[in-house]
């Protein structure tokens, strides 16, 4: 496994991290693992697979010196992006346009029928 993710690559550290996260681990699934396990989530910071990634990083010599620190920032923020991801930011920016909408057309009724 760490050969192959090694073999991965990306252009910094961020970008290693991210490649590598992405063929190892479905959006679907992000969206239930955050870094400490909090809000019903499941912890990826236990994960034997952590151990994996921060060594397959650091086989990319754009990225060999980069701490822990620093790989598991970029690991964090993943997780904290998987939301975005596959068109959920795009989702519910609609659904608030419709929502909002919606609470536009009910005041403008409800005005209407008050006159």
């Amino acid at each position: 496994l760490l050969s192959f993710l090694a073999t991965i690559g990306g252009s910094d550290c961020r970008n290693t991290v991210w490649n590598i996260l992405n063929h190892v681990i479905h959006n679907d699934l992000a969206k239930k693992i955050n870094w400490k396990g909090v809000n019903e989530k499941r912890p990826f910071k236990n994960l034997i697979v952590k151990s994996v990634i921060l060594r397959a990083v650091r086989r990319n010599p754009l990225a060999a010196k980069a701490t822990d620190k620093e790989i598991e920032h970029f690991i964090i923020r993943w997780f904290n992006l998987s939301s975005d991801r596959g068109g959920g930011r795009k989702a519910r920016e609609i659904n608030k346009l419709q929502r909002e909408a919606a609470s536009t057309s009910h005041s403008t009724n409800t005005a209407e029928d008050s006159e």
